[in-house]
């Protein structure tokens, strides 16, 4: 994984009018998953993660380190809805360890994400929520 992809990626994300990303730490692990609408995306990075930005579909990346050093993991994502519908997000591999998911959104809706990673045979859980807006 390029240093460049990893810096478009936290300009996108810091550029964006979203929430700030979360992190879980476990010993000397490191966990980053953000969500954010698929419209805030750079036609560039669209193009690059074969998204098709919409004002109805979110984002979801989730990445691991170990010491500073991107590590292979297995994510397992839902969320559920203002509606309490439970959303199943498949995840899918970007490059060698970083992995991105699409979802719908309902107009002005917000998610709570429950995010299960492994990572080097440990298991990390996260929750977290984010809003959506028109």
């Amino acid at each position: 994984m390029t240093k460049r992809f990893w810096l478009s990626i936290c300009a996108v994300l810091l550029s964006a009018q979203s929430q700030a990303a979360v992190t879980v730490t476990s010993e000397d692990i490191v966990v980053h998953m953000d969500a954010m609408p698929s419209s805030e995306l750079t036609a560039e990075a669209a193009k690059r993660f074969n998204v098709s930005p919409a004002g109805n579909r979110g984002i979801l990346t989730v990445k691991a380190q170990k010491q500073g050093k991107d590590v292979p993991i297995q994510v397992f994502v839902g969320a559920i809805n203002s509606k309490n519908h439970l959303i199943n997000i498949p995840m899918r591999l970007l490059e060698d360890t970083a992995y991105l998911g699409e979802f719908y959104v309902l107009p002005a809706d917000n998610l709570n994400f429950i995010v299960n990673v492994n990572v080097l045979g440990k298991p990390l859980k996260a929750k977290f929520n984010r809003s959506f807006s028109p």
